[in-house]
This record gives C-alpha cells, sequence and structure tokens, in this order.
C-alpha cells in the first residue's frame, strides 16, 4: 500500500476518534443533566406526596374514596426509535415479553393491554414472534414532548394498574431491565410534620384526583428520564469503546506509513547507488 492510501485511511481514523471524543464528551454532560433532572423530579414528587397524604388522610376520615378504575392491567414498555442501543434493549423486549406472556397465561380473565413505545421494540417483538397483540407507539424522539406525554398518561391513567418496562440505570456500564408500577403512589410522606388543619377548596374529592393525577405522572415521567440515562450512559460507554479501537487503529496505520517511509526511502537511495554505478560503468568501460 502507498504512502498516499495509508495517509488518507490515517487522516479519517483521526477524525473518527476525535467525533467520537466528542460525543464521548456530550454524553458525559448529558449524564449529569440527566442525573440532575432526576434528582428534581425526586423532590418535586416528595413535596406532592405529602400534601397528597394529608388530603388523602383527611378523605379517609370522611369516608370518601376516588371513583373506581378500569379493571385490567396496561403494560408499557419504553425502547427508542434508534437501534444504536441493541445491546441495552434485546434485554429489555426480552423481559417484557417473557413477562406480559406469564402474566397473560397466570390471569387468562383480566384483560391486558400492551404499548411498545420505540421503533425498535415493535420490530424486535416480530422478529422473535411475539403472539400476543400490542400497540406500537412512536414519538417524535426518545424522549416525548408534553403533548406525547400527556397522550400516552391518557391511556394509562384509567387502569388499576399500569405497569412501566424500561431500562435503569445500575453503573456507567451495567444498565437492566426493570418493572415500574405506576399505579400506586410509593411516595411516603414526612412524618415528621407537625400536623396541621386544612380547609380544602375546591371539594376533597377533586383535591385528591388532582394529586394522585400528579403522582402518577411523575412516576411516569421518571421512568422516561431513567430510559434515557440508560441510552445515554449505553452510549458513553460504546462512543469510549469506538475511541479506544481507533487509538489502536491509529497506531498500526502510524506503523504501517513509517514503514511504507522507510521503504521508499530505501527504494531511492538503491535507485541512487544504481545510478551511480552505472554511469561508473559506462565511464571506465
Amino acid at each position: 500500500m502507498n504512502i498516499k492510501k495509508i495517509s488518507e485511511q490515517l487522516e479519517e481514523s483521526l477524525t473518527l476518534k476525535t467525533i467520537a471524543q466528542a460525543y464521548s464528551e456530550i454524553s458525559s454532560s448529558r449524564l449529569g443533566n440527566i442525573r440532575g433532572d432526576m434528582e428534581n423530579n425526586i423532590i418535586f414528587a416528595k413535596e406532592i406526596g405529602d400534601v397528597s397524604f394529608l388530603v388523602k388522610t383527611e378523605a379517609i376520615k370522611r369516608g370518601l374514596t376516588l371513583p373506581l378504575k378500569k379493571v385490567g392491567v396496561i403494560h408499557v414498555c419504553i425502547t427508542s426509535n434508534n437501534r444504536f442501543y441493541g445491546n441495552l434493549e434485546r434485554p429489555l423486549v426480552r423481559y417484557f415479553a417473557e413477562s406480559t406472556q406469564k402474566i397473560a397465561l397466570a390471569s387468562p380473565k383480566i384483560p391486558q393491554i400492551r404499548i411498545v413505545i420505540g421503533k425498535t421494540g415493535a420490530t424486535y417483538l416480530s422478529s422473535i414472534k411475539y403472539s400476543l397483540p400490542f400497540k406500537s407507539l412512536i414519538f417524535g424522539k426518545d424522549f416525548p414532548n408534553p403533548n406525547e406525554f400527556q397522550s400516552l398518561y391518557g391511556e394509562v391513567k384509567d387502569y388499576q394498574t399500569a405497569l412501566v418496562y424500561h431500562s435503569r440505570f445500575k453503573t456507567v456500564i451495567t444498565q437492566i431491565p426493570v418493572v415500574s408500577d405506576i399505579s400506586q403512589s410509593i411516595i411516603l410522606p414526612d412524618k415528621n410534620q407537625d400536623p396541621l388543619r386544612f380547609i380544602f377548596e375546591p371539594e376533597i374529592e377533586e383535591i385528591l384526583k388532582f394529586f394522585e393525577g400528579q403522582i402518577q405522572q411523575i412516576l411516569l415521567d421518571q421512568t422516561f428520564l431513567e430510559s434515557e440515562l440508560s441510552r445515554t450512559a449505553s452510549r458513553l460507554t460504546s462512543m469510549d469503546t469506538a475511541q479506544s479501537n481507533a487509538d489502536d487503529v491509529v497506531k498500526l496505520q502510524k506503523k504501517a506509513l513509517s514503514s511504507a517511509r522507510r521503504s521508499e526511502d530505501n527504494n531511492k537511495l538503491l535507485e541512487i547507488i544504481g545510478a551511480t554505478s552505472l554511469k561508473r560503468r559506462i565511464k571506465y568501460g
């Protein structure tokens, strides 16, 4: 291979390394931002949960209950539109498929609704010949905009049980598939608060319904944040690996370039020696 060709390949490898490094830095920064959003979400949920607990306690004293929800289970699987996350989402979709099939067999008389978000989830379920019916829902981006989120929540909120299957960040290199039950508030009240008396306006039933909905939306939003955190960590790991691989390739190409240049220099030297020898033979006959 000539020097020009090796130089071109080396330049391409250096460019790819720079791109991988840039994406790695972006992913690292985004990882911190998402973690911050999740922490803020948890703080807000805790504040809402404290107020909701006071409302619920008063409702119980008055013998009030929320309107009954639809009997059934709604399953939501969060995947992306990008096949880049295959190693992350294949285990998640398998987990969704196995879990929903077991639940369907165990409770055949209970209505089951299944929603799969993202292109990769629907594609993979089709490839493994998943036999249960499901609705494929594709957002414009992996993270829903406010209108898309509210549309999804509108489908989820009326069911007694809402299960969301998503990836969870464990470490930067380890993501695990989990299921979160967002149909029940798991936000514990602050027991250190002093007991307070309230005048409820509007009616307490409306307030209770509002807070139950707010908490469920926060829990649903948290599953999307966890999914995005896992995808970002997966992207960061992939970019770090790509950068390392690029380093290895660059080293080999630099070595090949150095070898090619030495070979070219040797050939030029041999040509000079050969030409000098020929001149001498011609001169001295």
